[in-house]
């Protein structure tokens, strides 16, 4: 009895430390505290507050910046993780140097962690958002209202590798109107 007490308790134990992880994750990914949409950005932000909001965290750091010929402009940030693995940030702006999007690639160490990911996002997002359905390219997508805009936000599984896949996780943010 001693025996299968001892091993519940371990295997709970693993379960409850994976659970931790996950959204120890999630919390490295959205910032949830740190005020604006995510992250701490707010859309409609310039490219400098951006940078400046992010050049405050010691785990990420600015790898790209594309200046496109119709004046858009990317940001591109690679975050570590405490897993060991990263998260691509790409921060969208459009020709007035606005945010309008932006997009995140979370790896994981495997595809159950993965998964575990999605789930948990998944139901962040049914807790705090409007669930407006899926789209027709598979992305489950949510509205968020902020005081003068509405935004999309997108949570999709996603694989890569050519003869191995390998899970992570897509999470995308738009604005879609003015309010």
């Amino acid at each position: 009895m001693k025996n299968i007490l001892a091993t519940a308790f371990i295997l709970m134990s693993i379960s409850l430390g994976a659970q931790t992880s996950v959204s120890a994750l999630a919390n490295e990914l959205l910032l949830p505290n740190a005020g604006g949409a995510l992250r701490g950005a707010e859309f409609y932000s310039d490219v400098n507050g951006i940078k400046k909001v992010e050049s405050r965290r010691s785990n990420i750091e600015l790898y790209e910046e594309d200046k496109q010929a119709d004046g858009a402009l990317y940001l591109y940030y690679e975050l570590a993780l405490s897993n060991g693995k990263t998260a691509d940030i790409d921060y969208h702006f459009d020709a007035s140097g606005n945010l309008f999007s932006l997009s995140t690639n979370t790896y994981t160490t495997s595809d159950e962690q993965a998964e575990d990911l999605y789930d948990y996002l998944l139901g962040y997002l049914k807790s705090n958002f409007k669930n407006t359905g899926t789209d027709n390219e598979g992305w489950q997508t949510f509205e968020g209202r902020r005081q003068n805009y509405t935004y999309k936000l997108y949570l999709q599984m996603k694989e890569q590798g050519m003869w191995k896949k390998s899970k992570y996780v897509g999470f995308d943010m738009a604005v879609v109107q003015s309010n």
